[in-house]
C-alpha cells in the first residue's frame, strides 16, 4: 500500500485568501510537494511462509500486466524455485538470474504445464544442477 501525503507550502507574509488572482509574484506562489510513504512491510509467519512455498514452488508462472516495477517480465514464463521467507517467490525466467516477486495472485499468475513447456527451457541460460553450457 503506497499512501501520498500533499503538502501545500506557501512562502512566507502570505495566506491562501489574499493571494492576487493576477499575476502572483514569487513571494505568493504557492508549491505542492508530493511526498511517497511506504507502509511498513508485513512478513508472513513461519507457517505462512511454509504454506506459500507448498503453493508456489516448481509451478510455472507469469507476472500479471499493471505492475511498473515488473514489466520487464511481461510476457515471460518462469518457473519458481522456492519462496524465501520475506514472501517472495525466486522466480527463474531462463535468463541466467534469479528474481524475487511478490507470492501472491495479485502479482504472478499461474501457466499450465504444456503451455508452458513450449515457453520455458531450462537449458538455455538458467540455474543448474549441472549445466550443458557453461561460460
Amino acid at each position: 500500500m503506497i499512501v501520498v501525503i500533499t503538502l501545500r507550502v506557501m512562502t512566507a507574509g502570505t495566506r491562501g485568501s489574499q493571494v492576487s488572482a493576477a499575476r502572483p509574484t514569487s513571494a505568493d506562489i504557492t508549491r505542492s510537494v508530493m511526498t511517497t510513504v511506504k507502509a511498513p512491510m508485513r512478513f508472513p509467519t513461519y507457517d505462512e511462509a511454509e504454506s506459500l512455498k507448498r503453493t508456489w514452488t516448481d509451478k510455472y508462472v507469469r507476472v500479471k500486466p499493471g505492475h511498473a516495477e515488473y514489466e520487464r517480465f511481461a510476457g515471460k514464463v518462469g518457473r519458481v524455485v522456492t519462496v524465501n521467507y520475506g514472501g517472495k517467490a525466486i522466480v527463474d525466467f531462463a535468463d541466467g538470474a534469479w528474481y524475487d516477486v511478490p507470492a501472491s495472485d495479485v502479482y504472478l499468475e499461474v501457466v499450465p504445464d504444456d503451455e508452458a513447456k513450449g515457453q520455458y527451457d531450462a537449458t538455455v541460460n538458467s540455474a543448474q544442477k549441472l549445466p550443458a553450457r557453461q561460460g
